[in-house]
């Protein structure tokens, strides 16, 4: 269905948030690719740690991030 209702809802998690510059992707092509880097403690305090499976979730202007359950 083409021409179809968008909805779209911010959440608001109340945890700490970064203001963040997307940068050049490493890439032997010369056409560049961007990339977001996140590594830091919030992460872990999130739940994310090393080794855990995510799904991004890629939209107009926004993406989420969930970690999956093993």
């Amino acid at each position: 269905m083409s021409g179809g209702v968008s909805l779209s809802v911010r959440l608001n998690y109340g945890g700490p948030k970064r203001l963040m510059t997307v940068a050049y992707a490493p890439s032997s092509t010369s056409e560049p690719k961007p990339m977001i880097r996140l590594a830091n403690r919030f992460l872990a305090e999130s739940g994310f740690t090393v080794g855990s499976k995510i799904e991004a979730e890629y939209g107009n202007g926004i993406i989420t991030i969930t970690k999956k359950l093993s």
